[in-house]
């Protein structure tokens, strides 16, 4: 209880210099501690353990909340940077790193901004809006954007009679568990598939910027 709720916080805000991005961690660390904790410590040392497994789900809340929040500040953003024709790219970096700072939270975050972005606002993003003078598609060699187009229909197919099967056959939970998991990767095929024919490869001066579907630019000279 001592390393979750004491050592972790203080090891965060040491090695951490956002202070936020240190809170949310020290938070992230503890609540895991205490599932872990869960397990391990035996029921009857648990005097103050269970009002520790009670509160972890409140805290998980207020993080889910402020995530959710961020994440929608952001979308707003960049629905705005798109009307006014602003690199996408450029614009959720920017809206991410405003809150969360430079780092892998903050890489991990711009794919997945990126992913809602081009799953629900793709018909507002056009090539021109990129970064670059000369611009180059790969969308249409072989049959890239086809094949993304049909792993999305077989997953739309296969999931309620997978969750069928599971429900009946072993858990519902299970079964919604399962189901959850596998909308989360259609929504990311459909924002593939939308991505890769409207994220071109470019050159901008003396810089050749490579594009591929929802992944990170790569940049290179």
């Amino acid at each position: 209880m001592l390393d979750a709720l004491v050592a972790l916080p203080i090891i965060c805000f040491i090695c951490i210099k956002d202070k936020k991005e240190a809170l949310l961690k020290s938070l992230a660390l503890g609540c895991i501690a205490i599932f872990i904790g869960s397990y391990i410590v035996p029921e009857p040392n648990k005097i103050i353990w269970t009002y520790l497994e009670s509160g972890r789900y409140f805290i998980l809340a207020i993080v889910l909340l402020f995530e959710l929040t961020a994440i929608l500040t952001v979308y707003f953003a960049l629905k705005t940077a798109i009307r006014q024709q602003h690199d996408p790219d450029i614009s959720i970096e920017n809206s991410i790193n405003k809150y969360f700072g430079e780092g892998t939270i903050a890489t991990l975050l711009s794919f997945e901004v990126r992913m809602w972005s081009y799953a629900l606002l793709a018909s507002k993003v056009q090539t021109t809006h990129f970064i670059g003078e000369h611009y180059f598609s790969y969308h249409e060699k072989d049959g890239a954007q086809s094949n993304l187009l049909g792993f999305a229909l077989l997953i739309a197919f296969e999931m309620p009679l997978m969750h069928l099967l599971i429900h009946f056959t072993y858990s519902p939970l299970a079964a919604n568990i399962i189901t959850f998991l596998t909308l989360f990767s259609l929504v990311f095929f459909i924002a593939e598939y939308r991505a890769v024919s409207r994220r071109p490869i470019s050159l901008a001066k003396n810089k050749l910027i490579i594009r591929y579907g929802l992944f990170q630019p790569l940049t290179l000279d």
